[in-house]
């Protein structure tokens, strides 16, 4: 733990800052806190610690937080309680921008190449903590910036990542959907490994058929406001994530996701494979979104 404490610290001094031109706000710190808790997998004490931290942080940003708990079967370690976190900026009005990621890290390394890992837990830097670190990061912008007349709700997901089949995926999303309220959201953006080094976010297949003109003025923003090469004008797979249960339910919900990652549910997913840069072009991406959504939804 020593060892592997002192690496990442190392690690993380040598990882871009990626504040320049993205304001004074970086995942960084965040990203690092969760890679230090990571592996993650559901029913760990790292699991139990990361929710402690994720709890924590927002409430002392001042924002509305609560939790979602249910009980599910995890195909892979049985039954297990999973949390979803609820952070809320109320506004004036009811109206709701939202965000999400899943916080949980993957319980087995199934897609590795080495067949002698595939047991092993995925560290998930990728696919899970930058995400949630870029949430974290969003959190604290907008809890510095003046209040506004709408209201943004920040979702971190729990279960999203131990499914062996579509069935078992996206537990934590598909509950919450079902037992909360969601009527007040006029649309939302899910982020989902967007930390790569070498990333490239082309159109989410399923949030393309069904709001393309959604995914158009996010993507047409990034690029000609933010100058985001990144964002590439074609698209790209169907990923199964957490958006699907909201599309299902009829509330526009866009996934931003690199689905190219090559260390994808493998243990290659670590921090030198990430760039804060790139979470903080992300951060300054949806904090552009949460202040203005008119420019993308006329629901504002």
């Amino acid at each position: 733990m020593v060892k592997q404490s002192l690496f990442l610290f190392f690690l993380f001094m040598t990882l871009p800052m990626g504040i320049t031109g993205q304001g004074l706000v970086s995942a960084r710190i965040d990203f690092a806190e969760l890679c230090r808790l990571s592996p993650h997998p559901p029913g760990s004490e790292n699991h139990r610690l990361v929710k402690e931290y994720l709890q924590t942080v927002l409430t002392q940003l001042g924002w509305e937080v609560h939790t979602h708990s249910f009980t599910y079967e995890n195909p892979y370690l049985g039954i297990q309680d999973g949390t979803n976190i609820i952070a809320t900026l109320p506004g004036k009005e009811k109206k709701t921008v939202a965000f999400a990621s899943h916080w949980d890290t993957r319980p087995v390394a199934d897609q590795d190449p080495d067949s002698r890992n595939r047991k092993k837990n995925v560290f998930g830097a990728n696919d899970g903590n930058s995400s949630t670190a870029v949430l974290l990061a969003l959190a604290r912008k907008l809890a510095s910036a003046p209040s506004m007349e709408h209201t943004v709700r920040l979702y971190f997901f729990d279960a999203e990542d131990s499914g062996k089949d579509l069935s078992t995926y996206l537990v934590g999303s598909r509950r919450l959907v079902e037992e909360e309220d969601t009527d007040e959201i006029v649309f939302g953006v899910l982020v989902d490994m967007i930390g790569d080094k070498n990333l490239a976010l082309p159109y989410e297949e399923h949030s393309y058929r069904a709001v393309s003109g959604l995914v158009r003025r996010v993507w047409d923003y990034a690029r000609e406001k933010r100058g985001f090469s990144f964002f590439l004008e074609e698209r790209g797979p169907a990923v199964w994530d957490d958006h699907m249960p909201f599309l299902e339910k009829g509330i526009p919900f866009i996934c931003l996701i690199d689905f190219t990652y090559p260390w994808w549910h493998t243990i290659g997913d670590t921090p030198d494979k990430c760039s804060v840069e790139n979470m903080d072009c992300i951060t300054s991406l949806l904090f552009d979104i949460a202040r203005s959504p008119a420019l993308f939804h006329t629901g504002f």
